[in-house]
């Protein structure tokens, strides 16, 4: 049983970033009260923990406040994308890269992977033929800030992917992102 739950939602631009639940286990001898966190512990994305000992008058007690990620959360309206049927293999390579350095950083900075960039972001980061600050300055999403924090790891690893790539004819690749609302057309004739 848990003493003093709660529960809070802060929203950032209709995004669910985190909820709070809050433990208070006796400092002593209560490994049933342990157990039931460490199971809601394995069982969340933990964003941080706090944890502070309380002198209280019935005996020394851990309170434990867990900011968490609820599992299949997200922006409000918007659905799961399969980006494996989305993009091209090669460039899913890629994207599937740039997710590996994004878990990395966002680890490294002790927040959530999409505020690095988020999966639409890398989508047309991946798909950059000629990387540069410029381009992805273009990109959705990504300003300065992003661009000062994050851009060099990418821009550097995208060059390195596409180095170490296979040439591809020109007919095989597409000149438009997978996000360009126009496509140019030939005429008929």
């Amino acid at each position: 049983v848990v003493v003093g739950e709660k529960m809070t939602r802060v929203r950032y631009r209709n995004l669910l970033v985190m909820q709070l639940k809050i433990f208070r286990v006796p400092s002593v001898g209560n490994a049933l009260l342990e157990e039931e966190m460490n199971v809601f512990l394995r069982s969340k994305k933990i964003l941080k923990v706090d944890c502070y000992l309380s002198q209280e008058p019935m005996g020394a007690a851990w309170c434990v406040c867990i900011q968490y990620l609820e599992e299949g959360r997200g922006p409000k309206g918007k659905s799961d994308v399969d980006w494996r049927e989305k993009l091209p293999p090669d460039i899913f390579a890629r994207f599937a890269h740039l997710r590996e350095l994004r878990k990395v950083l966002a680890e490294r900075e002790g927040v959530p992977p999409y505020a690095v960039f988020n999966n639409e972001e890398l989508a047309n980061i991946s798909q950059m033929e000629k990387p540069s600050r410029a381009e992805m300055l273009k990109i959705k999403g990504i300003g300065e800030q992003k661009m000062d924090k994050y851009g060099v790891a990418f821009l550097e690893e995208m060059k390195k992917m596409l180095e170490n790539a296979p040439e591809v004819p020109e007919s095989a690749t597409s000149k438009n992102t997978l996000f360009d609302a126009e496509e140019e057309s030939e005429p008929p004739f």
